[in-house]
């Protein structure tokens, strides 16, 4: 029997993208700067600097800021 592996970090950024933290239900996203984390198994983790959300994500990426 094989152990699992676990994956591992490939790279780390800050990029800004758009965040629905802290806004009110009518006010559009802004950007606001997230830690990009790219892991071996095609997995984003993306954490908020401002609030401290962390959002996952595989096969796709946020809209940056260009």
């Amino acid at each position: 029997m094989t152990e699992k592996e676990e994956p591992t970090s490939l790279s780390k950024e800050k990029v800004k993208i758009r965040c629905k933290c802290w806004i009110g239900k009518h006010e559009k996203p802004t950007f606001k700067t997230h830690k990009k984390e790219v892991f071996s198994d095609g997995w984003t983790k993306w954490t908020c600097s401002f609030c401290g959300q962390v959002k996952f994500t595989i096969g796709m990426t946020f809209e940056e800021e260009k």
